[in-house]
């Protein structure tokens, strides 16, 4: 899908640069771009303007007053959580790098922040501690949008309690929603996905989070074999 277009683009700008280069990335992004992966409109607009050699920021401002909010920038970021997770500074930074190309809305750049964290801390930690896991994400975030969903996704038993949480392509209706899926099963990566999907809307953008978080926490042995080689096999993954 776009997602997986789009973080394979962020992770070939890190391994060409050790870094989040702009210019870099927005190459990658133009490159791997194939229409019918089911990019949005706004995203394919602003590709657009991007292989022209337009200033494709203008657009983005015309297009989103204030900046687009959508959950485009989270879906890519996971990359940044594992190079970076040893340096939230760092992180940080590189995350608000890689949003603002597309993605200037705080809203925006603050949910792409939350995913890269969940991921630095899940790849760091043998044991998965749950309350742990919400106080660092609090920590990170700075909205009080964030803050109380982060709230309610910590509260969570069950799937039912994320769906008042969203499942919408706005960043703050997925993001925190994706990061729920997860911490329901920490342990199981197909039924973290399969949570993501029964709560409908942006199922794949919420399922490439959550996805993210569960693989970074367990690793690809937890992916199902058949999910696996059901993937493309080509230069871009899955050998």
């Amino acid at each position: 899908t776009d997602d997986t277009q789009m973080m394979i683009g962020v992770t070939q700008a890190l391994i060409q640069d050790g870094q989040i280069e702009s210019a870099t990335l927005q190459h990658y992004f133009v490159k791997n771009y194939v229409a019918s992966r089911g990019y949005g409109r706004g995203a394919r607009m602003v590709l657009q303007a991007m292989s022209e050699g337009a200033d494709h920021r203008h657009w983005v401002d015309s297009q989103f007053p204030g900046g687009s909010f959508g959950n485009g920038a989270a879906m890519r970021v996971a990359p940044i959580g594992l190079v970076f997770r040893h340096d939230s500074t760092k992180l940080f930074e590189q995350a608000d790098l890689q949003s603002k190309l597309t993605h200037t809305h705080p809203l925006g750049t603050e949910g792409a922040r939350l995913i890269a964290m969940a991921v630095a801390y899940c790849v760091s930690s043998r044991n998965f501690d749950r309350n742990e896991f919400f106080d660092r994400l609090l920590e990170c975030a700075t909205s009080e949008e964030y803050r109380h969903k982060i709230r309610m996704a910590a509260a969570a038993t069950k799937l039912s309690d994320l769906e008042s949480i969203g499942n919408g392509i706005a960043a703050h209706e997925s993001v925190v929603t994706a990061i729920g899926c997860f911490a329901l099963t920490p342990n199981d990566y197909a039924r973290t996905i399969a949570h993501a999907i029964l709560l409908g809307g942006d199922t794949d953008t919420i399922a490439a989070m959550a996805g993210a978080i569960s693989g970074a926490y367990q690793g690809e042995s937890a992916i199902p074999s058949v999910w696996l080689s059901a993937l493309e096999d080509d230069y871009q993954g899955h050998t």
